[in-house]
């Protein structure tokens, strides 16, 4: 297995997990890219073997009989006492559907990068152990200078049953840490509006704390703000107003990709702020009385950004097929 740098594991069978073949992989040595979702105690020497060439590292929730076993393994290979990172290449870390209890979370990865050198980090589904990672990054970004942070991408999807007050404090935290420098170009927040009670969350706005946080990040490229209904989008009803989403896209002049959900009536002139926009996501909310057919929703918005931009250069047929509309 000379020259293999990506390896992509998704799932085995018990009996792959003890094969010859796991034992050879694990063999392998100085990969630049390694992503599993199964886990196999050999692993660990993949960990070790590429340690210092490791660019990126995804963990997707190991199933749940090896989970604890997996992060338990962990910990000891990277040990609790590292002053430095224990992968000093990386760049890109997601941490998908993982949960320890307390500080456990936090304790087993706040040696594996120097996080606020990465370029890209994904966080989502993450339950126990979430409120004190959050606190970790939060308490990082706070005492690093903004030029000595390179993180230019980051994802964050809670997607789990954390009480309300839980929730609006883990919010509040984790944009304390996002809004704490302004290098990022890419940005992805899911179930942003639980931080509202339930008789706010149809207003149409953004929580202060998400919508500071966002607007510190000037350069940004691409955007997705979508509610806790967006894996039920037949039943959303947390939305952006016409007026925050003409705040959002006049805030930032780079921005191309824009992900929302919204009531579309108007949206269009609210849009046309947008000067660089290519790829608009729009998923349309409310019940079915109030849904509008597709092709009506993509001329609104499109007759909207030409009233919006007083009839100036737009590029119709481009920006036609990247319109994207859910139903």
């Amino acid at each position: 297995m000379r020259g293999l740098q990506i390896v992509d594991i998704w799932a085995m069978t018990l009996k792959a997990r003890i094969g010859d073949n796991i034992t050879a992989l694990a063999k392998v040595k100085k990969l630049q890219h390694f992503k599993i979702r199964a886990w196999s105690p050999k692993f660990g020497s993949i960990l070790s073997n590429s340690r210092l060439t490791l660019r990126s590292l995804a963990i997707w929730h190991p199933d749940d009989r090896n989970s604890s076993t997996f992060l338990d393994h962990w910990q000891r290979e990277l040990g609790s006492g590292s002053l430095s990172p224990y992968f000093p290449a990386l760049q890109t870390l997601e941490l998908i559907g993982l949960e320890r209890p307390g500080e456990g979370l936090r304790r087993a990865f706040e040696n594996a990068a120097d996080f606020m050198r990465l370029r890209s980090l994904c966080l989502g589904g993450i339950s126990a152990g979430r409120s004190s990672l959050y606190r970790h990054l939060a308490d990082l970004a706070a005492r690093t200078p903004n030029e000595d942070i390179k993180l230019r991408t980051f994802e964050m999807d809670h997607h789990s049953d954390a009480a309300p007050y839980e929730y609006r404090d883990d919010m509040e935290t984790i944009c304390r840490f996002f809004g704490s420098f302004g290098t990022l170009t890419s940005l992805r927040v899911l179930e942003y509006d639980n931080c509202f009670p339930k008789s706010q969350r149809n207003k149409g706005l953004l929580p202060e704390p998400v919508h500071q946080a966002i607007i510190k990040h000037k350069n940004l490229i691409s955007l997705s703000v979508q509610s806790q209904d967006f894996y039920h989008w037949r039943d959303m009803e947390p939305y952006l107003s016409t007026e925050v989403i003409a705040t959002i896209v006049d805030s930032f002049p780079l921005l191309e990709e824009f992900d929302f959900s919204a009531r579309p009536v108007r949206i269009g002139k609210a849009l046309a702020l947008g000067r660089n926009l290519r790829t608009i996501s729009v998923t349309q909310i409310g019940k079915s009385r109030g849904m509008i057919k597709p092709q009506e929703l993509v001329n609104g918005i499109l007759g909207g950004i030409l009233d919006g931009r007083g009839g100036g250069p737009v590029h119709v047929d481009s920006f036609v097929g990247r319109i994207t509309a859910h139903f």
